[in-house]
């Protein structure tokens, strides 16, 4: 088994990493890596681009009012930072600073002498592994181990940086800053809540507006459900639907995506917009399943397990400009999400003590993978609770959603040098607070995404989801009347619209054929070959190669494709793990 190569991520980010050791073994991997070194007062900053200035972006999002995409330069400070997939680093004489954006959707990583923005990177510098943090994706087989799920990593010695927190480093130390949160927890009155529902819609409005002033193409998604309504909302709210090209499914191939296509088309014709006018392909990039896979093994590094059809695509779309795709991902921190999907036995308002924490995680962890290595992790997953804000159970799982789940799955992973960008425009701090001012019972009803349609548009909101309205929002303190009642209004589809506007206009070049496994094929290579690595070449985890792993995997293979998918990255993850020190 061949070491894993450390591969840089793609524009709109760039890798960097701040080390305040004088270990000139760090910098000697650093520079073999391809880094550009910038000395400072106390520490050393390595980056991997050598145009780029001490003051610069990674990523994409609202900086100041402004859309930015990186990687890019800034010659001012910034004093607002908004929506994004971005990290803004200032190295400067004495001192450097770290600012991810507002809900940490760019991870970054720290030690007692690092920051950095890859895991990999870290793994580097350190040439040291904690088995027992890289078993808690064993926790289960499901989303809540889909992604990393504890503040310290596989990586001995670093830990994920808090969504909303800063770093400093000066004087050789690492200083991270996370703003007191418990604030955010006292139960608003309604009048309150109200304030900030409208004051969460006009920052939604700023940051669509924001993206719609780039002079970049922008797409936007609609469904038939709550999360994209409320950026369709936004839109409508503005008066901009010209602005934007509208993508929905147009070939749905289950009921689901039916109903999307059926409520989004009909919401289009009737509040007006178009599907049209798409950016003509002018090329293609190709790539092998082995470049997909080992870029991603690199980037994501055992971070996020669930491997899609479209990470390892053979054909990339290339346009004249870039485009930005705009989504409405987010909307699960503003409602319950982990009680209802996984931790069902929990009660909300229930003390959050260890001792609480320790029975659910005993009660919920998985009957096929959770009882193998619970003891060896359990501790970590307790002291990552411990940490989260919150004042009550049902607070701190909140919480824990948005710190891992939502950061690893809507955030930037591995990277192509393509046409397209996605932001989420919809997570903003006001509706967040307003969520967690709530009682559970009105958490849960996804009351906050309602509201925040109502404050857009009143009918907007009353239109038909593809899932009904949860009755507890009418029947609540905070709700206020409407002249719809509590009626569900029906809208016409118009799928043609849909189909017709997904043409694009223009000669585009003819698309390549290419000869490429079936995606199931790929999943089952890489599990067989991980598996194999860890039975003979990998000691460190060659426990993991045994009965009850080669049982798993014969039932994902059989019953589940997530945990196919799943496998097939965990493993390889593994794998990777142990070509460095445990």
């Amino acid at each position: 088994m061949s070491n894993l190569s450390f591969i840089p991520i793609d524009t709109p980010w760039v890798d960097f990493l701040i080390s305040t050791s004088e270990s000139p073994t760090i910098e000697q991997r650093m520079l073999s890596l391809g880094a550009k070194v910038v000395k400072k007062k106390g520490y050393t900053a390595y980056v991997w681009d050598r145009l780029i200035g001490d003051s610069f972006v990674s990523g994409h999002g609202i900086i100041d009012g402004q859309y930015i995409t990186g990687p890019r330069t800034l010659k001012n400070t910034p004093t607002r930072f908004s929506a994004g997939s971005y990290v803004y680093v200032c190295l400067k004489e004495n001192s450097a600073d770290i600012v991810p954006d507002p809900f940490g959707m760019v991870k970054i990583y720290f030690g007692k002498t690092l920051v950095t923005n890859s895991l990999h990177l870290a793994a580097i510098c350190e040439q040291k592994i904690n088995i027992d943090n890289a078993l808690t994706s064993t926790f289960n087989d499901g989303g809540f181990s889909f992604s990393l799920n504890t503040f310290n990593t596989p990586v001995s010695g670093i830990s994920l940086v808090p969504a909303g927190s800063s770093l400093t480093v000066k004087e050789k130390n690492i200083v991270i800053s996370t703003p007191d949160q418990d604030d955010d927890y006292d139960s608003l009155d309604p009048s309150s809540y109200w304030e900030l529902i409208y004051k969460g819609a006009q920052e939604v409005s700023d940051n669509l507006n924001a993206v719609l002033d780039s002079s970049l193409p922008v797409y936007l998604d609609l469904s038939g459900g709550r999360d994209s309504r409320v950026v369709f909302g936004a839109l409508i709210a503005l008066g901009r639907q010209k602005d934007v090209i509208f993508n929905t499914i147009a070939n749905p191939s289950n009921e689901g995506l039916r109903a999307d296509l059926n409520i989004a088309s009909g919401l289009v014709k009737y509040y007006g917009g178009s599907y049209s006018d798409r950016p003509r392909t002018v090329g293609y990039s190709a790539y092998s399943t082995h470049d997909h896979l080992m870029r991603r093994r690199s980037q994501v590094f055992g971070t996020y397990h669930w491997i899609v059809p479209s990470d390892v695509r053979g054909l990339g779309t290339l346009t004249k400009t870039p485009s930005i795709r705009v989504l409405g991902g987010g909307g699960e921190l503003y409602r319950e999400y982990w009680r209802p999907l996984l931790f069902t036995s929990a009660i909300p308002k229930e003390d959050p003590s260890p001792q609480n924490f320790l029975n659910l995680l005993m009660k919920h962890r998985g009957a096929r993978t959770g009882r193998w290595y619970f003891e060896r992790y359990v501790n970590d997953l307790l002291e990552t609770f411990e940490k989260l804000p919150g004042r009550t159970l049902g607070d701190k799982l909140d919480a824990h959603y948005l710190h891992f789940r939502n950061r690893y799955h809507f955030g930037p992973r591995q990277s192509l040098s393509e046409s397209l960008v996605a932001l989420n425009i919809a997570t903003v701090p006001s509706l967040l607070k307003a969520s967690r001012g709530l009682p559970p019972e009105d958490r849960a009803s996804g009351r906050v995404l309602f509201d925040v349609i109502r404050a857009f548009d009143e009918k907007l909101a009353f239109f038909e989801f593809d899932k009904p309205n949860d009755p507890k929002i009418f029947d609540s303190q905070y709700h206020r009347k409407s002249e719809y009642g509590s009626t569900s209004l029906e809208i016409t589809p118009a799928p043609e619209i849909v189909s017709r506007g997904s043409l694009i206009k223009g000669l585009s070049p003819k698309q390549p054929t290419l000869s490429e496994p079936s995606f199931e094929e790929i999943l089952d290579s890489e599990i067989f070959a991980a598996f194999d690595d860890l039975k003979n070449s990998a000691p460190t985890f060659s426990f993991i190669a045994n009965k009850e792993m080669e049982e798993f995997i014969d039932w994902a293979i059989k019953f589940s494709p997530r945990n196919r998918s799943a496998i097939a990255s965990k493993l390889r993850s593994f794998a990777d793990y142990s070509q460095f020190h445990a």
